[in-house]
């Protein structure tokens, strides 16, 4: 799992400024939408997700929803 505090520095680095309060889910979607992508980490499709280039990929499987 990656922490938060690394987390919270990709945040700053993209432009995120109020993110005091966000869950690490709803973070890692803000960086996300910040950097032009899909915000889906975590979705319930994310455990047959293919996006490899992501650079949430191993966090979000490890978080996914099992069917």
């Amino acid at each position: 799992m990656i922490p938060l505090k690394q987390i919270q520095a990709r945040a700053k680095e993209v432009g995120l400024s109020d993110f005091e309060g966000m869950k690490r889910g709803e973070l890692i979607r803000a960086i996300q939408n910040k950097e032009g992508n899909d915000s889906c980490f975590d979705a319930p499709w994310c455990n047959i997700c293919r996006r490899e280039d992501c650079c949430w990929n191993e966090e979000c499987q490890s978080v996914g929803i099992s069917f």
